[in-house]
């Protein structure tokens, strides 16, 4: 399935017409799409300012609506005449790119598909020289380039990537992770210290176990990117292995073993908070959203909001509260499943200079429960905007991705 989704996905057109709706059809050998004449003249260079934003929308573009009065290969693009006497042409990497005839629409989503993704058994990794040849100081090249998109597309694509052989320095995660995009500063800073402390301000600061989750789900927009540097991991230190698992492919299980389930954590909203004066710096951070977020299509899942830690009171009738609480122990033994975690995510022990970075808004983490026996467990921590990182990762994309690539989604919540 996936070598046919590729190679409908790259197929060069047989022939261009005008179809007799006054639309423009493209024959890509073995189906055909269609496209609205009035979507080409909106989405052509003719009403683009030299900045690139359009000068002509919908309910400016004269004469409404457009219509097609022929077309012709011209090498790597269409030429596109208009009953108007206007004329354009559109590259065929643009029509490609959006096809939204079923077979195309089918293909990008079978090559998104959670369940049928091939990953790594292990994360991949990226050394911290290749990243910064000169040590710490400021990089750029071709060469830095290749390794940061080798980084951005590990982490877009797979989920997980490990940058290797990391200085043992404080701001290293934010210098590293500065690569991706801005750092993300929130309640916590610009960066932060995992480690047990004698009085917590968050469960992660403990030597406890720490459930799937997602880092700020009580923002209103949580981290696209979350990055984590082993400082230092004494040899004593007993536990506190890493453990993440894809939230899309369990929200696709839920739906395929239980869809009453899966349609009740897509409607019936949850709390989540940060609750906690008693600290320096008080948090009241309160924000409802359903668990499970949809595509257009009202069938595929998108995003999941899970962080059972940052839990708040349900806002619910009694009725819905029963089916909530049902549909939740349902999609908690999916996600806690040692068998869902195999298949669909990652398990190791993060050693000194390794740094974990991840999709926070897909890959839900989760930590063993360690024992210090006086040793010491230290990470440093950094976030990236999903804005910035999606920025980064499509402009590294124009020059490194292979032809009819489609990117996995990673937590930006763009409904392709």
């Amino acid at each position: 399935m996936r070598a046919f989704t590729r190679k409908l996905l790259q197929a060069a057109p047989c022939a261009v017409s005008k179809a007799a709706n006054g639309n423009l059809a493209v024959d890509w050998g073995g189906h055909t799409a269609e496209y609205s004449a009035t979507w080409l003249r909106l989405n052509g260079k003719a009403v683009l300012h030299s900045a690139n934003q359009k000068l002509v929308n919908a309910d400016t573009l004269a004469p409404f609506p457009a219509a097609v009065s022929g077309a012709a290969r011209d090498g790597g693009s269409v030429r596109v005449s208009f009953a108007d006497g206007a004329a354009e042409a559109y590259p065929l990497s643009f029509l490609r790119k959006h096809d939204m005839s079923p077979a195309a629409v089918a293909a990008r989503r079978d090559e998104r598909d959670p369940l049928l993704q091939k990953r790594p058994k292990l994360p991949l990794r990226t050394s911290f020289h290749d990243l910064f040849p000169g040590g710490s100081a400021p990089s750029s090249g071709a060469k830095v380039e290749e390794a940061v998109w080798e980084l951005a597309s590990g982490v877009a694509n797979n989920g997980v990537h490990l940058v290797t052989d990391m200085p043992s320095g404080e701001d290293t995660v934010a210098l590293v992770s500065s690569k991706l995009g801005r750092i993300m500063p929130t309640l916590y800073g610009e960066t932060w210290t995992v480690e047990a402390k004698p009085k917590p301000i968050n469960i992660a600061y403990t030597e406890e176990p720490l459930t799937f989750h997602m880092d700020l789900p009580y923002y209103e927009s949580p981290p696209g990117i979350q990055s984590l540097h082993c400082v230092e991991y004494s040899d004593v230190v007993t536990g506190g292995d890493s453990i993440f698992v894809d939230s899309l492919a369990c929200a696709q299980l839920l739906r395929d073993r239980h869809p009453e389930h899966f349609r009740t954590l897509c409607t019936i909203p949850a709390t989540f908070q940060k609750d906690h004066v008693d600290r320096p710096d008080p948090a009241q951070f309160f924000f409802r959203r359903a668990h499970i977020q949809l595509h257009a299509d009202g069938v595929t899942p998108i995003a999941v909001f899970w962080s059972p830690p940052f839990e708040g009171v349900l806002e619910a009738t009694p009725a819905d509260a029963e089916r909530y609480y049902s549909a939740y122990r349902a999609f908690a033994a999916i996600i806690s499943d040692p068998a869902t975690a195999d298949r669909y995510g990652y398990c190791f022990r993060l050693r000194p200079g390794d740094m974990a970075v991840f999709s926070n808004r897909r890959w839900l983490h989760s930590r063993a429960a360690f024992k210090l026996n006086g040793g010491r467990r230290k990470l440093r921590g950094a976030y990236v905007s999903v804005d910035d990182f999606a920025n980064t990762y499509n402009n590294l994309a124009l020059k490194h991705a292979a032809e009819g690539h489609v990117s996995q989604r990673y937590g930006i919540l763009d409904n392709l």
